[in-house]
């Protein structure tokens, strides 16, 4: 029969019964038979009729038996059943029903009732057939738009999480777990505390409670500052907002939320560059005052230098060869210990005139002709460590200086140089807790197919840095010795002259067990 007429199923064991329904129904139908139960299971099975005309009293099987597997039976179950009987009590017309069938109609049959009965219960399952084929489509439309949400919701740069009235996290993308460090699917269900500081952690619940009793939206909308808390139990600042989400049975939050680490550290980089640029123009005035008052201690450390040169054997001459003690000193040692404090005292005067002149320069600007020196590393270790015999004496009885011999000179200015090797062994110094605790200083040369290296070694068994603060020691105004005056200006200008000599400097460190400084320079060759 053509494929676009309703198909229908007649089951009766009369044959009679099959063809006088057929003659009612006409020639608008496809129309197959079956003479028992389990022949109309099967052809139900295979050719999916549009409605069942199904008999009561069969052998084998009965047509209750036969309507309960084609509703038991999810490939049928749709299908609409007519019960035809000659039994009329309310009795099987009432089990009938209850097995799903959609209608009773009894024997004798009269054609205007078969007819209509058929027509109706055929435009229903059409009814019915559009109505799931649209709810098929609706469905896989609302599964197509999930899956376009979920895929904005899991490539979302921000962290996006939901939580319930209670604080438990219903969703949260893949850039909220892995802000927080945490792997797929561990932050479902858990307490949105888990994300935060302990301070706000305390007091979370309550702000919850609060909005849900007071309905005060003070806290949605707006992006605000917190500190989050990862797996690890590294604190981290957050830019979050927070909308409400109201369902049908429920509420939720949703929070947006932005790592601030590199808001705060760009924040962080402006301000010191502002008070670099504040303390440039302060230096350049200081440099400038400094210059008169250290010139006239030069002058005045020169002229004490040959008068005591003069003085001295007009001294050795009076005291007649008797070695009589000043300050605890004969006066031979006296002698000795003058003339060396005087020459110090010039060294010293012009040392920092030659800082003075360094600092107006870098004021200016690098000048490349400063750098153009060639410069024995040996030579300024050894001139930093006689600079700070002082400091050395105060800190430790244990410092080691292994020189290498085979040194190569690096470019560069031998008076910056010596400031950072004082500046990183007087660190080391100050890192000591006690006198027997020690600081060794080694250089050595490292030769490479592309370039060689000059390498030197700056070793204390101080204190340490703790290791969220090994990255920012050469911050600029970072210091871990506010307390003892630090500046933390050291270490930032010391990492300033090493770039410019096209060198690099290392720490490595762990709290209580010293810290290693490796600081490595291109040699050069005349």
């Amino acid at each position: 029969m053509p494929e676009h007429r309703p198909r229908i199923l007649i089951v009766d064991d009369v044959p009679g019964s099959i063809r006088a329904l057929a003659e009612l129904l006409g020639d608008g139908y496809a129309i197959s038979m079956a003479a028992n139960g389990p022949d109309a299971l099967k052809v139900a099975a295979s050719h999916q009729p549009d409605l069942i005309l199904l008999d009561v009293v069969m052998p084998i099987m009965d047509g209750y038996e036969v309507c309960r597997q084609l509703q038991a039976n999810a490939a049928t179950q749709a299908i609409p059943i007519i019960f035809v009987t000659a039994r009329d009590d309310p009795w099987d017309e009432s089990r009938g029903l209850q097995l799903g069938a959609v209608d009773f109609i009894t024997k004798p049959v009269r054609s205007q009732i078969v007819q209509a009965r058929v027509k109706t219960h055929l435009e229903l399952k059409k009814q019915r057939d559009i109505l799931k084929e649209n709810a098929c489509q609706l469905e896989q439309r609302v599964i197509e738009r999930t899956r376009e949400l979920q895929a904005i919701f899991d490539t979302a740069v921000d962290a996006i999480i939901t939580i319930d009235e209670q604080g438990l996290i219903q969703s949260v993308n893949a850039a909220g777990e892995t802000m927080f460090g945490y792997a797929v699917g561990d932050l479902a269900g858990q307490n949105v505390k888990v994300l935060m500081s302990t301070h706000d952690r305390d007091s979370h619940d309550g702000y919850i409670r609060r909005f849900l009793t007071t309905q005060r939206k003070i806290a949605l909308g707006a992006s605000r500052e917190v500190i989050g808390c990862k797996k690890d139990g590294t604190l981290f600042p957050l830019d979050i907002s927070i909308a409400e989400v109201q369902l049908t049975d429920r509420r939720l939050f949703t929070a947006i939320i932005r790592d601030a680490t590199q808001r705060k550290q760009l924040a962080e980089s402006a301000l010191r560059h502002a008070r670099l640029a504040s303390l440039g123009t302060l230096a350049a005035g200081v440099a400038h005052e400094i210059n008169n008052p250290n010139n006239a201690i030069g002058f005045a450390a020169a002229t004490l230098e040959r008068l005591w040169q003069a003085f001295t054997p007009m001294m050795a001459a009076a005291h007649d060869g008797h070695d009589d003690h000043v300050c605890g000193l004969t006066l031979t040692e006296g002698v000795e210990t003058m003339a060396t404090l005087i020459r110090e005292i010039g060294l010293n005067t012009r040392r920092i005139a030659t800082i003075v002149a360094n600092l107006k320069q870098g004021i200016r600007g690098e000048d490349r002709e400063q750098l153009n020196q060639s410069v024995n590393i040996n030579q300024a270790l050894q001139s930093a460590v006689a600079m700070l015999q002082s400091s050395i004496r105060r800190h430790t009885d244990c410092l080691s200086l292994t020189l290498s011999d085979d040194l190569m000179p690096v470019k560069g200015n031998h008076h910056q140089l010596e400031q950072v090797f004082i500046n990183l062994i007087q660190n080391g110094l100050q890192s000591l807790p006690d006198r027997q605790h020690g600081l060794s200083v080694t250089t050595t040369m490292i030769h490479q197919p592309q370039v060689s290296e000059v390498v030197v070694h700056i070793q204390d068994q101080g204190c340490g840095i703790e290791p969220d603060q090994i990255n920012l020691i050469t911050q600029p105004f970072h210091t871990t010795k506010s307390k003892s005056g630090g500046t933390g200006l050291g270490l930032s200008i010391t990492k300033t002259i090493v770039d410019h000599h096209r060198g690099s400097m290392t720490f490595q460190s762990q709290p209580n067990q010293g810290t290693l400084v490796t600081v490595r320079f291109p040699s050069h060759d005349p």
